[in-house]
């Protein structure tokens, strides 16, 4: 049966579709290795089922020079995240990992000092030694039903055509949509050209929802990020061939820089093509979903420290008001630029207006740094200035044993008191994120800052 999987994957790309929707071995691979060598990023999974089986049957395995060395790339060479998707869609296959270096490969910069060669033959060793095809082999049913119930979305809900266009027509391009089972939340939308000249554009999906059996679930909340993935494979290009967007994206970066290198992006370069691909997907919304649901959208991106989205939105509205003079985006490019090239001197102050549309909190029954708090507390209350939606976002920091034993949590009426069950121990430190992923967001979908909350409680007596 694997054999079968390995050899329809193969042969796809041949054909005259324009969409394909399978799990693809290659994916699994390279999550698989990045994974075991602890890269946080490759550590979300929501199928613990199966990450659980991922972890034993390759426990013999985490010493292999594969994993060391995905391990040293990441640590010296920033080999993370969407690098290692480019990678794993620049090889043949999960068997021979041959190397699809013609002039239509677009893998990430970040491999370019990276001996290539010596990670893929210690990956080919890692194959063989870990007999990786067996695995794969004893999760087919389980990937034949995701794929079949992430397809079921597209093939009902996605207007692909829309790509085309909205951005300008890739003649011959396929859509390839690929879910993840180990990626979690993380989704990534690498490309390339394939032998035949024709673009392989990619929507790889992590799997971050999944029912009471711990199966894999899709629905229309994946949509917009289908859509932000196949953007980049439309956006990206057109941004390599516009220096100057380089040039305004870097003095825009260093406004910007602690909170988008907390998001992995981590050049000027990538900020430009993440706010298009953010703006674009907002229209796309607005097209197909309406106003409110875009609206909601382009507060979410705000919310991401994107606080030009929304002038941004509008600029491309006019650009699809006017495709008369302005076919493609490619040739409304010169309005883009000019746009980034004025953004600059005004960041400050959207970053200013943007800052008082956010929620706040007001109070606090434990002060943020109080040094003496009763460790018999049985409950955090927290006072917001205006209704909340009703959601809540805590994490650990990089101190994880210091995140508190929390409890119960219940909003009041108004939504804009939360009270939280907590058990404290005396005489120790605590410390938590608040809103590390959106949760406290406001009614119109405004999202609270993240806020580091630390508290000392008082010795036993």
């Amino acid at each position: 049966m694997l054999r079968v999987l390995f050899s329809l994957i193969l042969a796809l790309p041949l054909l005259a579709q324009p969409r394909r929707i399978a799990v693809d071995p290659r994916i699994e691979l390279f999550s698989i290795v990045f994974h075991l060598a602890g890269n946080p990023e490759y550590n979300q999974c929501r199928v613990t089922a199966y990450c659980h089986e991922v972890d034993r049957y390759f426990a013999p395995f985490k010493n292999d020079e594969a994993i060391r060395l995905a391990s040293e790339f990441r640590e010296k060479y920033g080999i993370s995240f969407d690098a290692v998707m480019s990678m794993a869609i620049h090889v043949k296959d999960a068997e021979t990992l041959v190397p699809l270096d013609g002039p239509g490969a677009r893998l990430d910069a970040r491999w370019a000092n990276v001996d290539r060669a010596r990670f893929l033959e210690a990956m080919r060793r890692f194959v063989n030694h870990s007999n990786f095809r067996a695995f794969l082999d004893a999760h087919t049913a389980l990937y034949e039903k995701t794929a079949a119930a992430l397809r079921s979305v597209v093939e009902s809900q996605a207007d692909l055509a829309w790509f085309d266009r909205f951005f300008g027509a890739k003649a011959g391009a396929t859509f390839i949509v690929v879910p993840a089972l180990i990626n979690g939340g993380a989704n990534y939308g690498p490309s390339l050209r394939a032998a035949d000249g024709r673009d392989e554009m990619y929507a790889i999906l992590g799997v971050w929802k999944v029912d009471a059996t711990n199966q894999p679930v899709f629905d229309h909340d994946y949509l917009p990020t289908l859509v932000h993935e196949f953007a980049h494979s439309y956006v990206n290009p057109l941004v390599d061939l516009t220096p100057a967007l380089d040039r305004s994206g870097d003095e825009i970066y260093r406004s910007v820089a602690k909170v988008m290198q907390a998001q992995a992006y981590a050049t000027g370069h990538t900020l430009v093509c993440e706010s298009l691909v953010r703006a674009s997907t907002a229209r796309y919304i607005l097209a197909h979903d309406g106003a409110a649901a875009a609206q909601s959208e382009i507060n979410a991106e705000e919310g991401r420290s994107f606080v030009w989205t929304r002038e941004l939105f509008g600029l491309l509205g006019q650009y699809e008001a006017d495709r008369e003079h302005f076919p493609t985006l490619q040739s409304f490019l010169p309005k883009v630029t000019a746009f980034f090239d004025g953004l600059p001197p005004r960041l400050p102050a959207l970053l200013q207006a943007y800052d008082s549309r956010r929620p706040k909190i007001v109070w606090m029954s434990i002060r943020n740094g109080a040094r003496a708090v009763d460790p018999a507390t049985s409950q955090v209350v927290m006072a917001f200035d205006r209704p909340l939606r009703g959601g809540y976002s805590f994490c650990k920091t990089r101190n994880p044993e210091l995140f508190p034993h929390f409890g119960k949590m219940a909003y009041d009426e108004s939504r804009k008191v939360l009270t939280i069950g907590v058990r404290l121990d005396p005489g120790r430190d605590y410390e938590f994120l608040m809103n590390c992923a959106p949760g406290f967001v406001s009614a119109d979908g405004m999202s609270m800052e993240e806020l580091t909350v630390k508290w000392h409680t008082a010795s036993a007596k």
